[in-house]
């Protein structure tokens, strides 16, 4: 099973008249320097994405990103069905439930906790830092 990372709403890629048919996008023109042996290279429009300022406050929630069938309650449903599956396909052996259930738990503890509190204390940061922006620009703005 695939699962999602937690990320902060995408921004739409802006398209240029000029950029012709629909599907192709405006060439970037950061320029990226080759890469390192220990870092790999990333886009240049990722690169420019990461280093933007944030423009708005990020809900403390990561739940309120992602759409209904990656929900805690589908998580956890999704995840039992599974273990009760196993049970019941395996003739009722615990075994098999509990081999089953093992992935599911590793599964339930790094989305249900470990990712919820990161994204938690990754949108603190990202706020924090959009406050201090615009404290910034209050500041600059009564000085003038």
């Amino acid at each position: 099973m695939a699962a999602a990372t937690p990320t902060a709403p995408r921004r739409r890629r802006r398209r240029s008249a000029a950029a012709g048919s629909e599907g192709e996008e405006e060439p970037s023109s950061t320029s990226t320097s080759p890469p390192s042996p220990q870092q790999p290279q990333q886009p240049a429009e990722q690169q420019a994405f990461a280093q933007q300022p944030p423009q708005q406050r990020l809900e403390l929630n990561v739940w309120a990103y992602k759409p209904p069938w990656c929900q805690p309650w589908s998580i956890l449903v999704t995840g039992a069905a599974v273990v009760a599956g196993a049970w019941a396909v395996s003739g009722r052996s615990p075994v098999w439930a509990a081999l089953a259930a093992l992935p599911i738990a590793a599964w339930w503890y790094f989305f249900l906790l470990v990712m919820p509190a990161q994204f938690r204390a990754y949108a603190e940061q990202s706020n924090a830092e959009l406050a201090a922006q615009q404290q910034q620009q209050q500041r600059r703005g009564q000085q003038l």
